[in-house]
């Protein structure tokens, strides 16, 4: 089993530190385990964001939180909370998601809406092959809750909406052998720097991790 730490001693191995650690999370008392812990997370999650990974994808139904009145789910505009204008629904971001690539429709519901017919010229279900090559228009946006807290959402006009984003990189033996290699070197070139200050392999780290 493959274990954060692991990743980072192929990465401290790769700028040719001398140090190996045993665990990153909580770091076990090494000024090198310490580097980790502060760097690997991060790094990781703005790596996992560079590309759409296939190891990362996830797919998955979204949580309606607010609509438009006039819709099937707020008919009169007192069922729920309106979205941001000019966007019909407001979804439920996921708390695992890293980047959101697109929207697809899936099959309605029973409960409010299910079995309205949908009130966009284009529809909202899916008809066999009939889908746009990178699914349909959405926004990543922030709006206050019923509680007035500020909170993070998908905008979308489409009814029924799935979302297929890149989930958060937690556990390598789900990575693939490119990922892998992309993150140990992008740590590496991060860990050169505190761990023994070489511009050069610095350098040499960052021009692997971009190939």
């Amino acid at each position: 089993m493959t274990a954060p730490a692991d990743v980072c001693n192929i990465a401290l191995a790769e700028i040719g530190a001398r140090d190996e650690v045993s665990s990153v999370s909580p770091p076990e008392g090494s000024q090198a385990a310490r580097i980790c812990a502060r760097l690997y997370q991060p790094k990781i999650d703005a790596l996992s964001r560079a590309a759409h990974w296939n190891c990362l994808r996830a797919q998955v139904g979204m949580t309606l939180l607010m609509a438009r009145r006039g819709t099937p789910e707020n008919p009169s505009g007192s069922t729920l909370p309106e979205p941001d204008w000019p966007w019909l629904y407001a979804y439920q971001y996921p708390s695992d998601c890293m980047m959101a690539r697109f929207i697809l429709p899936k099959p309605p519901q029973q409960g409010a809406g299910a079995g309205c017919p949908p009130i966009f010229n284009i529809g909202t279900f899916y008809y066999g092959s009939q889908l746009p090559d990178q699914g349909f228009k959405f926004a990543v946006a922030t709006t206050l809750d019923q509680n007035k807290n500020r909170i993070r959402v998908i905008l979308t006009n489409l009814e029924y909406a799935q979302l297929v984003y890149t989930t958060q990189a937690v556990n390598p033996d789900l990575w693939d052998p490119h990922f892998l290699a992309a993150a140990t070197s992008s740590l590496g070139a991060w860990f050169v720097n505190p761990t023994n200050r070489n511009a050069e392999l610095a350098k040499q780290q960052y021009e692997i991790a971009a190939g």
